[in-house]
């Protein structure tokens, strides 16, 4: 099964992006794949992003880890004069 998005702004630029399973097959503007061959494949749901913005995931990169070095130091002392 794949999926076709098309006419997302991409970096500004109407586009279309081709996702087969997990992986990202293709993204091309979308006047590009307009002059392309019509696909022959009938397993492609597509969706039609016209106003829409693709965006990356949102992964929080955040984290406190190196704080466990500090674990037990400093304990009897309030947040701010600690820090």
């Amino acid at each position: 099964m794949a999926l076709l998005i098309r006419n997302a702004l991409v970096d500004g630029r109407a586009s279309d992006i081709l996702i087969e399973g997990s992986v990202i097959a293709s993204v091309v503007p979308t006047s590009i794949a307009a002059r392309g061959a019509p696909s022959m494949r009938t397993d492609i749901e597509v969706i039609d992003a016209t106003g829409m913005a693709a965006l990356p995931s949102f992964v929080n990169a955040h984290t406190h880890a190196a704080m466990t070095l500090f674990r037990g130091i400093a304990e009897d002392m309030e947040l701010m004069p600690w820090l």
